[in-house]
């Protein structure tokens, strides 16, 4: 006989799904009709703040998942965030375990695709994402995109 389950738990995806960020839904609908550009660049870590300043559940999963992402940062296989700018920062809504390892790692930039033209002096050579980079990125998270 099966232990019932307690239906108040949460699954590790509820665990680990950050809040959600009305903001960058809104981003990735607008480079999904071609209104706003993808773009690519190292962006400074001090420059990128997390949506959530709270979100971080530190449990061995998570420990896990940002321990394997600290190794491939270490042998130069980098993962890459998702960000919007907002004044002169760039926010991360949906990359916690990545932005954690790079803060741990002392990485002073990570790559990243940004939601809309870069401005200001934070970031040097973006360049527009190709149209197979915005399918990888939208991909994942808009599963209309064909």
């Amino acid at each position: 006989m099966t232990e019932p389950r307690d239906v108040g738990a949460k699954t590790n995806y509820e665990r680990f799904a950050p809040p959600r960020d009305p903001t960058l839904a809104g981003l990735l609908e607008a480079v999904h009709a071609g209104t706003v550009q993808l773009y690519w660049a190292a962006v400074p870590i001090k420059c990128i703040r997390p949506f959530s300043a709270t979100f971080n559940p530190a449990d061995e999963l998570w420990k896990q998942a940002v321990e394997t992402l600290k190794g491939r940062i270490r042998a130069k296989d980098y993962a890459w965030m998702l960000v919007y700018q907002t004044g002169d920062f760039f926010v991360m809504s949906d990359d916690y375990p990545v932005y954690y390892a790079y803060l741990e790692c002392e990485s002073t930039h990570a790559p990243c695709y940004i939601l809309g033209e870069p401005r200001g002096t934070h970031v040097a050579e973006a360049r527009i994402a190709s149209s197979a980079e915005v399918d990888t990125v939208l991909r994942p998270v808009l599963p209309t995109v064909d």
